[in-house]
């Protein structure tokens, strides 16, 4: 398995920053991917999670996201109630600074309403913890309309 967001130290999302972990400059962040990818067997499967061109402050170098994009693919699906409690616990750290949660939350305004901000807000003043992680995982699971 190629972890590109492992080898980033970011999940890759709004939310995605590990604390503790500072991301790796670009340089050392190709330099791992080369690594990694040096020590595959070529005659076996690599997996790697879908991601889009940046993880974080890191840019995914073209030839290697152009080489996913080729590649096939396969679906892995989880429950909702799986999803929340692995939210639960790989992000509950994002309550230990709610200010910060709250702007992170904030920059999505564009996307959704000032109220529905302000809702995630509330739930956050709240510690509704599971209720806030529901809605951000029902938002991605809506059925996308295709452009």
């Amino acid at each position: 398995m190629l972890d590109l967001e492992g080898l980033a130290s970011h999940r890759g999302s709004l939310l995605g920053a590990l604390p503790g972990h500072p991301q790796p400059s670009q340089k050392a962040f190709d330099s791992a991917v080369v690594e990694v990818l040096s020590g595959f067997d070529p005659t076996m499967p690599v997996f790697v999670e879908a991601e889009g061109r940046r993880i974080g402050s890191i840019t995914i170098p073209d030839a290697l996201l152009d080489s996913l994009h080729a590649a096939s693919c396969m679906e892995v699906e989880a429950r909702r109630e799986d999803r929340i409690a692995f939210m639960l616990q790989d992000y509950a750290h994002l309550f230990d600074d709610p200010a910060f949660f709250k702007a992170q939350l904030s920059r999505l305004v564009a996307l959704h309403s000032r109220e529905r901000v302000a809702h995630w807000h509330r739930l956050i003043d709240g510690d509704a913890r599971a209720e806030l992680f529901a809605e951000l995982i029902d938002l991605q699971l809506r059925p996308r309309l295709p452009a």
